[in-house]
């Protein structure tokens, strides 16, 4: 921070010290606030302000800020877009392709929604008691 934020930074201060009901700071806590905080941007400090009103119901202390303002912001890696020949992208295309025809016999099979109910009924001694009661219940049988 610059000593042209010290007017904001009071300001700032004020407004928090309203916020958790607090008494205004005297003009030497502010001191000791600044001088401690003053090596950090001015924006950086107002997000780590920020953040411990988000999270915390209490008034700050200088060290918890301080925490807030020596926090590294998370940094993505940027990922290159992967580079594709026109052949690949042909074989790539043609495997799910051959996937979604290999898998259409079974939806064939699944028309039946109530299969597995007469599975279960055909063979009730391969599953337990309340799977033979529900397959009874969804094909209605006795």
């Amino acid at each position: 921070m610059t000593l042209e934020d010290k007017i904001s930074f009071k300001s700032m201060m004020d407004t928090l010290a309203s916020i958790y009901q607090k008494q205004p700071l005297d003009q030497n806590t502010l001191r000791v606030w600044f001088y401690k905080l003053e090596k950090f941007e001015f924006s950086i400090v107002t997000k780590a302000f920020d953040k411990h009103i988000d999270n915390s119901k209490f008034f700050p202390s200088i060290f918890d800020i301080l925490q807030l303002c020596r926090e590294k912001p998370i940094e993505f890696a940027r990922l290159e877009p992967p580079k594709l020949s026109k052949e690949a992208n042909a074989v790539y295309a043609a495997n799910v392709n051959r996937f979604v025809q290999d898998n259409k016999s079974e939806d064939k099979k699944l028309k039946d929604m109530r299969a597995w109910a007469h599975r279960i009924i055909a063979n009730p001694k391969n599953y337990p008691a309340i799977s033979l009661e529900f397959a009874k219940e969804a094909v209605h049988a006795k």
